[in-house]
């Protein structure tokens, strides 16, 4: 117990520091922990078995996925766009970055989400049967509210 307590310190301090890339990180802590299994009671399977959660596969892929937008610089003409429409009125930048941020029909548009995917038993199609609906009332009390305290 006290190994993995020292590992999971040195965790937080290599995540906290940013003395390596987080990704860099996650892989050293799991190396780390295969390499001393018979000191944690953490088998080799058990340390990768987090690989065959969906929500692990999703938060990959969206690594990759934000890389590759960064990359190309779809993130620059999308903020490009933002700004076209906002100009410098503050109003319409909020309502551009709210219009933007508010996501209730994936899984993979906040962590908490993500968090309950798998192990709540959830399919990606209960996010958009819920949260389709939750999204088009949160649209129009948004842009109505908007309106009415900021008057755009």
């Amino acid at each position: 117990m006290v190994v993995v307590f020292a590992i999971a310190t040195a965790a937080f301090v290599l995540f906290a520091t940013e003395a390596f890339p987080p990704d860099i990180t996650a892989l050293i802590v799991m190396v780390v922990l295969i390499v001393l299994g018979p000191w944690t009671g953490i088998s080799p399977e058990e340390d990768i078995s987090g690989f065959v959660n969906d929500a692990t596969i999703i938060v990959l892929a969206m690594l990759v996925l934000s890389g590759g937008v960064s990359q190309t610089g779809a993130v620059q003409q999308l903020g490009e766009r933002m700004a076209s429409f906002a100009g410098t009125d503050e109003r319409k930048q909020l309502a551009a970055t709210l219009a933007f941020a508010e996501d209730f029909m994936t899984p993979i548009g906040y962590q908490t989400k993500l968090l309950v995917y798998g192990p709540g038993g959830y399919k990606f199609t209960d996010y958009f049967r819920v949260g389709a609906p939750l999204q088009l009332v949160l649209s129009i009390a948004t842009a109505f509210g908007i309106a009415v305290i900021w008057g755009v």
